[in-house]
């Protein structure tokens, strides 16, 4: 803790004010996709793996980078028009685009509301073509992307883009059915990648890559299966960490070179963490929130490249 302290104290006052605001935005955008929500995703989840898990905190793992700055407080759980779990969030424009998700009766929805960041205001603006949960969101030219997704016991492979107004256009599809994938957008926005997940059978290890949402390429293959694993890009690194598998929650740290397409396992996190949020700021690289064995956390922690592992950082 105490190299966490001097870390902290080495920075200069507007890192500070970028952590803390960043680190707000990803607080507010979990507690808005119902980060506690009250169930697992096996009553209408199309997840055989699933069997009575619980679900409980940071359901949404979708991260987007570079993220919205502009924000004032609000109570966004207020403003929602009903409560959502596993559903997919990603940028388009100045906005946040919060798609689907299962409803407080565990059935899949098609909904599509806008978030404003700047005001706090959230909107419905559309539906998706069908309900769906568990689908890899994040945004990519302007739009979010919609890959995948499930409904009962069916894993979709299709692909929508969905616009700040809520009109939605069918992009293509996945080389291959895949649910509880997350999606993640490149520090320059020019490409998504889809990572982890499972395709109602078997584990979906190929990590894709797409820059218009219509082509997909894999880049490399996951060391272990994980689904809801928090992703964040860094540099030409791409981390995978935590995530969960057959009803075990997983402590692993996947490293991706982006450059040379091979993954290397890191030192584990200080607990098996699943359906957290992966967030980098700057060359900083945050885990914030998740569930643990032992429930749900509200630890932040920090990667620190001295001890090449996770340290906790805030709660």
């Amino acid at each position: 803790m105490q190299a966490s302290n001097e870390f902290w104290v080495s920075w200069s006052q507007r890192r500070k004010i970028r952590f803390v605001r960043t680190v707000a935005i990803v607080l507010v955008l979990l507690f808005l996709l119902g980060r506690c929500a009250f169930g697992g995703d096996d009553g209408d989840g199309g997840d055989k793996s699933a069997g009575s898990t619980t679900t409980t905190a940071a359901e949404a793992t979708t991260t987007t980078n570079p993220m919205p700055t502009a924000m004032v407080a609000a109570d966004a759980a207020t403003v929602l028009p009903e409560g959502r779990y596993i559903a997919g969030a990603g940028v388009a424009g100045d906005v946040i685009m919060v798609i689907a998700g299962l409803n407080d009766k565990r059935n899949s929805t098609d909904t599509i509301w806008r978030f404003n960041p700047a005001d706090g205001a959230l909107t419905p603006v559309g539906t998706l073509p069908l309900p769906l949960h568990a689908a890899a969101t994040t945004g990519l030219g302007g739009r979010a992307l919609v890959m995948g997704g499930a409904k009962g016991e069916s894993v979709y492979k299709d692909v929508f883009a969905v616009d700040a107004d809520g009109n939605v256009e069918k992009l293509g599809a996945l080389p291959t059915a895949r649910a509880g994938a997350t999606g993640v957008t490149s520090a320059d926005g020019t490409t998504a990648y889809v990572v982890g997940g499972y395709d109602g059978t078997s584990p979906t290890n190929e990590v894709l890559m797409t820059t218009d949402g219509v082509t997909f390429t894999p880049v490399a293959t996951l060391i272990h299966p994980v689904r809801y694993p928090a992703v964040a890009v860094e540099g030409r690194s791409l981390w995978v960490m935590g995530g969960e598998y057959d009803n075990v929650i997983s402590a692993s740290v996947q490293r991706i070179d982006l450059d040379a397409g091979t993954v290397t396992e890191g030192a584990p996190l200080p607990a098996a963490t699943s359906r957290a949020a992966g967030v980098t700021v700057g060359s900083s690289l945050f885990l914030v929130g998740g569930r643990t064995p032992s429930g749900v956390t509200g630890q932040i922690l920090r990667y620190e490249g001295f001890s090449g592992g996770f340290i906790v950082s805030g709660s």
